[in-house]
C-alpha cells in the first residue's frame, strides 16, 4: 500500500441519497470532507475496487453521482482551508477550525485540526451528540467516548467539566489527530485517557455518561453488553430507516428510550436502563 496518496470518492446530487449511501461506506473511510454540493470520502490507497463494490449493490436506488480522484498525504488541509465554516451549537458551544483566530463570544469554544478522524461537527450525527451532551452533562459526571473519532465529544466533555473520560478509538490513524486536537485545545494527555481497542471488547461501563455516534451494526452488538449500566447512553450514527430496528432491540434487553431527536435523515437516541 501506497502511504503517500489517498483514493477519494466523490459523491454528488441529492444530498439526502448522498447521507444515506454515504452510511453505507463510511466506516470503512479514513475521514470526509464536506462541500456545499458534495462529499467526499479517503480511502486507503488500494480500496476502491471494494468501495465501488459496495456503491453499485445501492446506488441505482438514488438520484447520486460518483467519481473517484487520487490525492497527496500532505494537501489533506488545503481541501479544508476555503470550506470549513464555525459550527453553533445553542449559541453556547462554538467549533471552528484550528487557524481561525476570529473573536466569537460564544461561551466555549473547540478548535479542530481536520485529519484523519471522524468528527469536526460538520456532520449531524457528531452535531446531534454535542447538542445532547450539553443538555445532557452535569459537573462532574464521568464519560465514556466509544468511537471518539477526532476527540471532539471528549474534548466538549472536558469544557463542561467532566470528571473522568474515556476514549475508546479502533483506528490507531485516529491517535495523532486525537493528541493533537488535546493540545489546540490546551488540554493535557492525562486529562482524557485515550485508549486504541475494541469498543465490543470493554467490559466496564460504569460511567455517568456513555456516547456511542459509531455505525449501526456496531450499536446492534453493543447494546446488550449495556444493560447492566446506570449511565445515560447517546446513541447515534443511526439513520431514521433505522429507528424500528433499534427501538426493538432496546425493548429486547429492557431498556428504556428516554427520548430521540433527529436531523436529516439522522437520528440520536437517549437511552437509560430502569
Amino acid at each position: 500500500m501506497n502511504k503517500k496518496q489517498w483514493d477519494i470518492l466523490v459523491l454528488s446530487g441529492n444530498l439526502e441519497d448522498v447521507e444515506i449511501i454515504s452510511s453505507y461506506i463510511s466506516d470503512e473511510s479514513l475521514g470526509s470532507c464536506i462541500d456545499k454540493n458534495s462529499q467526499s470520502y479517503y480511502f486507503e490507497f488500494g480500496k476502491k475496487d471494494f468501495i465501488e463494490n459496495i456503491l453499485n449493490q445501492h446506488i441505482n436506488k438514488f438520484d447520486i453521482n460518483f467519481n473517484w480522484e487520487v490525492k497527496q498525504q500532505e494537501d489533506w488541509h488545503l481541501n479544508w482551508k476555503d470550506n470549513f465554516q464555525p459550527i453553533e451549537i445553542d449559541n453556547d458551544l462554538i467549533i471552528v477550525p484550528d487557524w481561525d483566530q476570529n473573536t466569537y463570544h460564544n461561551k466555549h469554544m473547540i478548535k479542530i485540526r481536520p485529519g484523519m478522524a471522524f468528527g469536526t461537527g460538520h456532520h449531524e450525527t457528531t452535531f446531534l451528540m454535542l447538542k445532547h451532551l450539553i443538555k445532557n452533562i452535569k459537573a462532574d459526571d464521568s464519560v465514556l467516548d466509544l468511537g471518539s473519532g477526532s476527540g471532539i465529544l471528549s474534548i466538549a466533555s472536558h469544557i463542561y467539566n467532566a470528571s473522568k473520560i474515556t476514549s475508546i478509538e479502533y483506528d490507531e490513524d485516529c491517535r495523532n489527530n486525537f493528541l493533537e486536537n488535546l493540545e489546540i485545545n490546551e488540554i493535557e494527555n492525562q486529562d482524557i485517557n485515550f485508549i486504541i481497542g475494541d469498543v465490543l471488547s470493554l467490559k466496564e461501563f460504569n460511567y455517568d455518561i456513555i456516547l456511542a455516534n459509531i455505525n449501526k451494526n456496531i450499536i446492534k452488538e453493543l447494546i446488550p453488553n449495556l444493560k447492566n449500566t446506570n449511565a445515560k447512553i447517546l446513541l447515534s450514527g443511526l439513520l431514521d430507516q433505522d429507528q424500528s430496528e433499534i427501538e426493538s432491540l432496546l425493548k429486547l434487553h429492557n431498556m428504556n428510550l428516554i427520548y430521540k431527536d433527529q436531523y436529516n435523515e439522522w437520528i440520536l437516541m437517549v437511552v437509560q436502563n430502569d
